[in-house]
């Protein structure tokens, strides 16, 4: 018995030390989105264009389209965190998560987990259809896209962040959001509007934690040579979580959910660290 605890102990410090020391690793390494020496005229340049496109962010009204409380701590923290004091957050959730009849707390919790994240009760929006239950099922686009229509009008909105095509975790519900944005873009009158997806990574990079951005950080200091249609075709955005505790701390307003493999998760995903967006 002693020899499988010890045994136990050693495969979870196994896990867990490396984890740390990346942890501390990433605040050591400086992050260049506050590096302003530039070593290259090629890095003004990056630079330039990086607070160009930062600053067309100032003031805008951006709306964290979801599926179910507790996806806007699981996954979209650090961009929320990143974007919470430049521009004007709403977040819309799809449903109540009522699978197992709790759905009342869970939506007590969502708005709790907001105001951690810094996202204010009255621009949060929670969905009770039921067309738009909370389970393994694909959900109508045309559902979808119509309550997000009346948020775009309600709160002005002009860029969406949400979903991609696999929903990270290939959840039907999350796949079904990202379906429901996309028919909007085909409408002439959301020409304009700007759609953002979190883009799923293979299972082994979703759980490399703060390895991640770790890599992350050694590979953006390595010089790179690429064409203009490369540049084109790459990453939208990158958002290095600037509190990941802060992140943690949304997460565990959702009691309802916290499970033991949910703490590993928000411990282990690379979500918890770090959110890369394409354009749609």
């Amino acid at each position: 018995m002693k020899f499988e605890v010890h045994k136990t102990l050693i495969v979870l410090l196994s896990l867990i030390i490396p984890l740390l020391i990346s942890l501390v690793l990433v605040q050591l390494i400086p992050n260049n989105n506050n590096n302003n020496k530039d070593t290259t005229f090629e890095d003004m340049m990056r630079r330039k264009a990086k607070e160009e496109k930062e600053s067309l962010l100032v003031g805008k009204n951006i709306l964290f389209l979801i599926a179910h409380p507790d996806d806007e701590a699981m996954f979209f923290a650090p961009t929320i965190l990143s974007l919470h004091s430049t521009a004007t957050l709403s977040l819309l959730c799809l449903s109540t998560g009522n699978y197992e009849s709790i759905g009342n707390l869970r939506e007590k919790e969502l708005v709790e987990s907001c105001k951690v994240l810094g996202i204010p009760s009255e621009n949060v929006r929670i969905i009770n259809e039921d067309s738009l239950q909370d389970g393994p099922n694909y959900w109508n686009s045309e559902d979808v896209a119509r309550f997000v229509e009346t948020m775009i009008a309600d709160y002005n909105i002009e860029e969406i962040i949400t979903f991609d095509e696999y929903g990270i975790s290939s959840h039907p519900n999350h796949i079904s959001v990202y379906n429901g944005v996309s028919s909007l873009l085909a409408k002439p009158k959301y020409a304009a509007l700007h759609v953002y997806k979190l883009i799923t990574t293979n299972i082994v990079r979703k759980y490399t934690g703060p390895l991640e951005v770790l890599y992350q950080k050694i590979a953006s200091k390595v010089p790179k040579r690429t064409s203009n249609q490369q540049q084109q075709s790459s990453v939208a955005r990158c958002y290095i979580s600037p509190d990941v505790f802060r992140g943690w701390k949304a997460m565990a307003k959702h009691k309802t959910q916290l499970l033991w493999f949910r703490y590993l998760f928000v411990v282990f995903s690379r979500y918890s660290y770090i959110n890369t967006l394409e354009q749609v």
